[in-house]
């Protein structure tokens, strides 16, 4: 997921593929806010992360 971001990828897409994630499996935000972190600035990467889990929050994911 983090590639997909760091390649510029539409990232209502990616919070799509993060809910159904986090749906699934026991994805671990914390991991991923590491490494936006360490790839841009701390507060960027804080607020990609927040954008992509409001989107993901709001998105339908199925059984």
């Amino acid at each position: 997921m983090f590639d997909l971001v760091v390649d510029d990828e539409d990232r209502s897409l990616i919070a799509d593929v993060l809910a159904d994630a986090a749906h699934k499996y026991r994805f671990d935000c914390d991991k991923l806010q590491e490494l936006l972190e360490r790839h841009y600035d701390e507060e960027q990467g804080r607020e990609i992360l927040q954008g992509l889990l409001a989107h993901a929050s709001g998105s339908r994911v199925g059984p």
